[in-house]
């Protein structure tokens, strides 16, 4: 394992830790399911506000009338797409996070690895990671928000400047921001969070399918029969396809599973924490996780002091 990476921590508790590792699979709950309440209200004429601010920000001429046709032609968007997502933090050992999300300090953390996260990108998700699932960082600051939008926009053009249909391919990209930043814009009260996703759109998911299963053109790097074969491929790879539902918070809730086992081993899980008040034994958990392909898994205790 590298001596030095980026790692996220997803708490939670130890009846989950127990159903993530037997199963090598993480939930992605909907993401209705956020505690904040304000989450998801993200409007469109806010969104046309900040578009507003991207275009004194960016030079690209093609890339400013593709925003201005977009706002032109935007008001027929709505946010009833639906969203999943798992939640990870760059806090670790952190007091916030194990009362509000590890059964009041009773569960764990799970430290999960960045790099392996890009090995999967690059094994697996191959062309279609931002047609599908890929990692965002919570926004709580307007100015994150136009930053994301001008290296989306300009990592697109870029791509497809020379094709005959780029500004649709702009405005289209445009409308995909708008869905997506809604979901992952929170109340700056939670900014001490630190959080960061993985999110699944899983409308977009679903006009995939039924694109390729139909025929249908979606451009040039989806012609062939091998990138179709690749794209369900990843969908069975990963178990991504199927809705499932479970309690959560208090509510019956769907989610997605996001199942690692293409790449599960102790580089993707460095690391299980135990909460300031867990009452798992440290032998017992360590003989589970030799048991499901964790042996090289740090098992470390909360420093705060309770």
């Amino acid at each position: 394992m590298p001596d030095k990476q980026n790692v996220f921590y997803h708490y939670t508790s130890v009846d989950a830790l127990y159903n993530i590792v037997s199963n090598r699979t993480f939930w992605l709950a909907n993401a209705k399911s956020s505690n904040d309440k304000t989450e998801g209200n993200f409007s469109i004429e806010e969104f046309c506000d900040i578009l507003s601010d991207v275009k004194h920000n960016i030079a690209s001429p093609s890339i400013c009338n593709a925003i201005d046709l977009f706002k032109e032609n935007c008001k027929e968007l709505h946010k009833s797409r639906s969203f999943y997502i798992l939640s990870m933090t760059t806090m670790k050992d952190n007091l916030t996070h194990w009362e509000r999300y590890a059964c009041g300090k009773n569960g764990v953390a799970i430290a999960l690895s960045e790099n392996l996260f890009k090995t999967l990108d690059n094994k697996i998700f191959s062309l279609f990671r931002k047609d599908v699932i890929f990692d965002f960082n919570v926004i709580y600051a307007k100015e994150k928000c136009i930053n994301t939008i001008i290296e989306h926009l300009t990592e697109t053009f870029d791509m497809f400047k020379t094709h005959q249909n780029a500004d649709i391919i702009l405005r289209s990209t445009l409308s995909r921001m708008f869905y997506r930043i809604s979901y992952c814009i929170k109340n700056n009260s939670f900014k001490d969070e630190n959080e960061c996703r993985i999110l699944l759109d899983s409308d977009e998911m679903k006009n995939r399918l039924y694109a390729l299963q139909k025929g249908i053109p979606l451009g040039e790097k989806y012609a062939t029969e091998i990138i179709k074969k690749q794209y369900f491929n990843l969908l069975s790879c990963l178990s991504l396809e199927q809705t499932y539902f479970a309690p959560i918070r208090g509510e019956i809730r769907s989610l997605h599973h996001l199942n690692l086992s293409e790449i599960w081993d102790s580089d993707l899980i460095p690391e299980i924490m135990l909460g300031p008040n867990c009452p798992q034994s440290v032998e017992e958990l360590r003989a589970f996780l030799d048991a499901n392909g964790l042996q090289n898994t740090k098992i470390t205790e909360s420093k705060i002091p309770l």
